[in-house]
Formats: C-alpha cells, structure tokens, sequence
C-alpha cells in the first residue's frame, strides 16, 4: 500500500479562520460614544463640536446654534457642508446648514453655497426655505418646483421669491386662490406689488381680514381713488393701522387724500 505524501497531509494541518459577519454599515449605531450635549459646551466649543460631529448630532448641534447665534458660525457652517459637498443625495448635513441659513437669516453663507453649487436636489425643499428666509433668488425651475409642492410652507417660499427668481407674474395668479390664507395673502401682495390690478380684490380681501404693513404698502401703490378710499376703510376697521395708513394716503397726493384722512380715527397702539 503506497504511503500518503506528507505534502499533501500539511494541506490540512493550516487552521481556517472562522467565518465572520462583515462590519455593520450603520456605524453611528453601533459607536458607544455617548450624545453631545450642547447645553455642556460654550459657544467655541459648540462650533468645534459642530464641525466634528457625528450624524446623529448634527442636527442637535445646529439647533443650538440657531439658538445662540455664536459668532464665527458661518465658517463653522461651511465647514460642516464642504464635509459633504459633491454628495449626490441629501444628508443631515445638508439639512442642517440650510436650516442655520434659514433661522440666522445667514444671507453670505448661502450666496456662498450657491456659488460652488452641488446642492444635492433632494435638499431643494430646505435650499428654498432658506433663500425664502433671506429674500435670495434661485434658479427659477426650483422656484417652480416649490410652487407646485403640497407643503404649503414650501409653496409659501416659493411665492415669496418667484418673481426675483425670473417666474411670470402669471405664474402666480393661481395662487389668489390657494387653500392656505398665508399663501393667498403673499400671493396678493407681491402681485399687487407689481402692479397687477388683478390682484387688487384678493388683496383687499386680504387685509380686511389680516392686515399687514406690506399688503397695505402694497395697495398704496396703486394710488387711485379707489386705493385711497379701500384704505380710509381699512383704518376704521383697523385703527391700530390708523396712523401709518394716514401716512400712506398722504404720500398719493390725491385729490381726495385730505377729506378722507379727516375720517381716520386716532391711531392705537398696534402692540
């Protein structure tokens, strides 16, 4: 009988290593490393705490930010979007930045990102909230793209900077219509702002029932002697509106400003 070859038997002396699972992908999950509590840190630290951190802080993290408005926060902001700049889809990251361009009203920050582009378009929502917050244009398909959202605070934006974006006047006229008043009544303003006489009657509607100092700036514009008697109206339903809708009157020069300003009730305080 042949002898085995002792070659071949040290084929199976080599000890195979056990099979194991393959590292999770959901590593903030498994990291030990406990939360960042912001309310710990000072604004310096919070800022470094803010470009270094992990995804499960960073919104936490940009809230407090947006709470404080610490000095230096831009750059610190940048910072945190050049970590996922190129990106083809929309992160807390993305989110997070665009929020603090929205609360802190971080008009630079967003021209800047904008400048180097690549904002990935699952984070267009955000993008125009945060353009609508610093009264910023956007190219106008994204403009669209909210106008025609489900979100009425998306639809808002939208309106807010359609026309500085390039949209039509007439793209907005549908909006005088909207089921959401705060749509309705911007859609009105910047309409009337234009001077579409369309828009006229939903403005006035508008401000019988909310008046604001732009719609009513806005219907001054019209300066004819239906715009100065709906505003002689509006004082006396409004008189905490009295004296700055006299004003108003005053700057039409009309004919009839004077006999209509003389029925204005005294002004109340409007606070």
């Amino acid at each position: 009988m042949p002898r085995p070859d002792p070659r071949q038997l040290d084929l199976f002396k080599t000890p195979v290593p056990p099979v194991r699972p393959p590292p999770s992908a959901d590593v903030e999950r498994n990291d030990p490393v406990a939360p960042v509590d912001p309310d710990t840190l000072d604004d310096a630290a919070l800022l470094e705490a803010f470009r270094g951190s992990r995804l499960t802080d960073t919104q936490r993290l940009a809230d407090a930010i947006a709470l404080r408005c610490p000095a230096g926060w831009q750059s610190a902001a940048l910072y945190v979007w050049n970590r996922v700049f190129g990106f083809g889809h929309a992160g807390p990251e993305h989110r997070a930045v665009l929020g603090l361009v929205r609360d802190l009203r971080g008009r630079s920050v967003l021209q800047e990102l904008l400048r180097r582009g690549a904002v990935p378009q699952g984070a267009n929502g955000d993008l125009l909230r945060a353009a609508a917050a610093c009264e910023h244009p956007l190219p106008a398909d994204v403009v669209r793209s909210g106008l025609h959202a489900r979100d009425q605070e998306l639809r808002e934006a939208a309106v807010r900077i359609a026309i500085a974006s390039g949209v039509e006047p007439l793209e907005l006229r549908p909006f005088l219509t909207d089921q959401v008043s705060a749509v309705r009544d911007l859609a009105a303003i910047v309409l009337a702002e234009m001077g579409d006489p369309d828009a006229r009657g939903s403005l006035v509607l508008s401000l019988k029932a909310r008046p604001s100092e732009r719609g009513l700036d806005a219907l001054a514009l019209f300066a004819d002697e239906d715009a100065v008697i709906q505003l002689g109206q509006l004082a006396r339903a409004h008189p905490a509106w009295a004296a700055h809708i006299r004003g108003l009157i005053e700057d039409t020069a009309h004919p009839k400003a004077s006999s209509i300003i003389a029925t204005l009730p005294i002004a109340t305080d409007l606070s």
